[in-house]
């Protein structure tokens, strides 16, 4: 497994944590959907909102598929890992 394969696998990760504790959160209903696309996808596509926000991650997985060994591509998507880890972290402190 390669840095890109684990990178990857960490945004994997990420985005689910991310999907999950939204989902989480939206039931207690507390608040709200602050990204106003997924607030729209909530809205338009009901229970299927999941997989719609899931999309993006689906290029990511198959460019690490592709390119394995490449280190920018690892650097971007370890990156968008981080960036998916936090929101799932701040969407659990809600």
């Amino acid at each position: 497994m390669t840095l890109t394969h684990l990178a990857a696998l960490a945004l994997l990760l990420a985005s689910i944590a991310d999907t999950v504790t939204t989902h989480r959160f939206l039931a207690t209903a507390r608040g709200r959907e602050a990204n106003p696309i997924i607030h729209w996808l909530i809205e338009h596509t009901g229970r299927g909102w999941p997989v719609l926000k899931a999309l993006p991650i689906l290029p990511a997985l198959w460019a690490a598929w592709h390119y394995p060994r490449d280190d920018r591509l690892a650097l971007v998507l370890g990156g968008l890992a981080v960036v998916y880890g936090v929101v799932a972290w701040r969407n659990a402190q809600l």
